[in-house]
């Protein structure tokens, strides 16, 4: 997949290209998980959360998210992951919404362990024990469509991508990460909400950086 870059700001983008080259990278998996106001219609609009876990021991220091279908009021990021740049950051791109996530490396104090244990929010509301544990980064609302991760956008294809830390330490530059995406729609069930993975929504898109 074509090599594209984290719109991180500041010293979380500079470090990207000082990033140790033969580090193997880490895995982040994202999921944004979709709440439709009526379960029944899905694309009536609703509300919407992207979680992440991570197999890096030191975690996610920063998150590009390129989104389509999503309301630009009430876009939020979680307040207890670190997050230094203006809350929530984002702008509008081809068309789609890039929603940032970004700790400062060149300023104290750093978050580790994001999208890990120590800063789990707990079951999966979906049920799928892989989920379990992840970390609450993005939320938002939706009006119609399902939303969804976008794919190629703008002249320089970009996608959503993300880092983690080399080591929870100021000036230590990041890690490019090998990151996933699936969107997760709630959907009605004889007595329970269930997961609903469509063809479309639920293809889980894989993509490292060369």
């Amino acid at each position: 997949m074509r090599k594209t870059r984290v719109l991180l700001l500041a010293a979380c983008a500079m470090a990207l290209a000082a990033s140790a080259q033969f580090a193997t990278a880490a895995m982040v998996n994202l999921s944004m998980n979709v709440f439709p106001t009526n379960l029944a219609n899905p694309n009536g609009g609703g509300t919407w959360r992207i979680v992440a876990k991570t197999d890096s021991t030191q975690g996610i220091c920063g998150i590009s998210a390129y989104l389509n279908n999503v309301n630009t009021i009430g876009l939020d990021v979680e307040n207890d992951i670190g997050h230094d740049f203006a809350d929530p950051w984002f702008a509008p791109i081809s068309g789609t919404i890039n929603m940032v996530y970004g700790q400062d490396l060149l300023s104290a104090p750093l978050l580790g362990g994001v999208g890990t244990l120590s800063t789990s929010d707990g079951p999966d509301p979906f049920g799928v024990p892989f989920w379990n544990n992840a970390t609450r980064i993005f939320s938002g609302t939706y009006s119609s469509i399902v939303p969804s991760f976008a794919t190629n956008v703008g002249p320089a294809n970009n996608q959503t991508d993300a880092n983690t830390f080399a080591q929870v330490m100021v000036g230590v530059e990041a890690l490019d990460a090998v990151t996933t995406t699936v969107v997760r729609v709630a959907v009605p069930e004889p007595a329970t909400v269930a997961l609903a993975v469509s063809a479309l929504l639920g293809t889980v898109a894989l993509r490292r950086r060369r």
